[in-house]
């Protein structure tokens, strides 16, 4: 035979306390009564309204809510995770109590959802928190003003570099950054198609080969000195869980940089290789935005880059893509073996095995 739970009072009793502070609230609501408009008669009467604890309780606690909420603007590092855990799984508790007691008690339950809502913020905001890096100021203390009579010796002659422009002023202390895929299980392939693509185009235009054969997973990006070391263990983290795979390139593309000052022939990853490779871009691309760094293009459009010329010559290497092709097709498979990522840091290489 089962028990039926117990029916809840259709009016509010009253405190049947003995003491002083009983006396006086019986005395207050009392007076009150008298007072009471019919329309609020109802939620006055009600077995969790004012006449009882179950109202005040709740209205107590939503006090302390409202002055804690100055917590919300905290400073991250100063929250504390476990504290947060434990005072959202409290309320949570609560939560679920205040629904089963009789009488329910909807204010109780809206307070501990509540308090449970915003330390589960706070355990995001604790948890989403990177360290700012250390100003070059803060390392190497305040920079010292440079004599009347220096001369800056960096200077920025396209002439010294095969007539490239540089996208982003030369300055000291300035890490020019790349993440990137080496292409070494085709270099050799590669190599022998560079040479005969300039040999076959020499007439028309002065082609330059690139030295460094990979396939890049980032733009070329601006580090200080003192960050290159963080980001690289962000860097690190992030790829853990990445894995390695066999992928092939697939013909040949024309592409320009964002300023159309350079011209580039590469030879672009294999269509069905593209999910692998953005899951692997995924993680790079979010440690660049916490590093408030420019994400990869959008749409990817993956690719070893194989030789270069000045200016916008797109549509003339468009014209001869044909020819071009004709001398890929004479090597075999375009193997790309995504084992490893690196990142370039000036005259600085890291290496991220894949599992």
């Amino acid at each position: 035979m089962s028990a039926n739970p117990p029916t809840p009072p259709s009016t509010a009793p009253a405190s049947t306390g003995k003491g002083l502070h009983s006396r006086a609230y019986n005395s207050l609501i009392g007076a009150c009564d008298k007072y009471v408009p019919a329309k609020m008669r109802p939620l006055w009467m009600h077995p969790a309204g004012p006449k009882t604890i179950f109202f005040w309780a709740p209205l107590v606690k939503w006090s302390l809510v409202i002055a804690g909420l100055s917590d919300l603007t905290r400073p991250a590092d100063m929250i504390s995770p476990n504290g947060c855990l434990a005072l959202g799984a409290t309320n949570l508790i609560w939560t679920r109590y205040s629904l089963v007691i009789i009488p329910k008690n909807y204010s109780l339950f809206a307070v501990n959802l509540f308090v449970s809502l915003t330390q589960l913020f706070q355990l995001g905001r604790a948890y989403n928190y990177r360290p700012a890096l250390p100003t070059a100021a803060a390392l190497l203390g305040p920079k010292k003003p440079k004599p009347e009579d220096f001369v800056d010796d960096v200077v920025d002659d396209p002439a010294l570099h095969g007539g490239r422009i540089r996208s982003f002023k030369h300055e000291r202390g300035n890490w020019a950054t790349y993440v990137y895929v080496p292409a070494t299980a085709c270099a050799e392939q590669l190599e022998e198609f560079q040479a005969e693509a300039i040999a076959q185009l020499g007439p028309h235009l002065e082609l330059q080969p690139n030295e460094s054969l990979h396939l890049s997973l980032s733009r070329t990006v601006v580090l200080q000195y003192h960050q290159i070391d963080e980001f690289s263990r962000s860097l690190q983290a992030a790829l853990n869980s990445s894995t390695s795979f066999a992928a092939t390139l697939q013909g040949l593309r024309i592409y320009t940089n964002e300023e159309r000052t350079r011209t580039f022939i590469a030879a672009p990853l294999d269509a069905a290789f593209t999910e692998k490779m953005s899951a692997i871009l995924q993680p790079i691309d979010q440690v660049m935005l916490d590093y408030r760094l420019q994400q990869f293009y959008v749409p990817a459009s993956f690719h070893v880059s194989l030789l270069w010329c000045v200016g916008d010559q797109e549509h003339l290497l468009n014209s001869k893509l044909k020819e071009l092709n004709e001398l890929l097709e004479d090597q075999d498979t375009l193997s790309l073996a995504v084992t490893e990522v690196h990142l370039k840091c000036g005259n600085k290489d890291f290496t991220y095995m894949l599992k």
